[in-house]
């Protein structure tokens, strides 16, 4: 596994997320994991370094197709419905981060405390 840096932070609007620094072992589980639940196939995964085009797309090939950019080398990220291939392992040495999307890392603060502005409330 690549050397991951010190501590890094995904900011959210609701907060910010730490950087875990998975082993290798826990990312090939947690891929796992995530690949199986065919309701949920979008992810996070954050890498110890910048990605190059080719390492994109070997990764794609593998099942692992990333989406937007969030920060600090972390993506949003799909997972083929087979999951990540045998192979494409390899492709992952870098990864140092995966979790499943949580809902209120994508809200406003202020609805996840049920706080709604008054001209947002309809009343009819």
């Amino acid at each position: 596994m690549a050397a991951a840096p010190a501590v890094a932070e995904i900011p959210w609007r609701s907060g910010h997320t730490t950087t875990r620094n998975l082993s290798t072992d826990e990312i090939r589980t947690a891929i796992s994991e995530l690949a199986a639940r065919p309701e949920a196939r979008h992810i996070v995964v954050q890498f110890a370094q910048p990605l190059e085009e080719p390492q994109k797309a070997a990764l794609a090939q593998a099942g692992l197709n990333l989406l937007g950019y969030l920060s600090h080398n972390a993506f949003f990220a799909s997972l083929a419905d087979h999951g990540l291939d045998p192979d494409g392992g390899a492709q992952t040495r870098t990864v140092i981060d995966v979790r499943p999307i949580a809902r209120a890392w994508k809200l406003h603060p202020a609805i996840i405390a049920n706080d709604y502005a008054q001209y947002a409330v309809d009343t009819r």
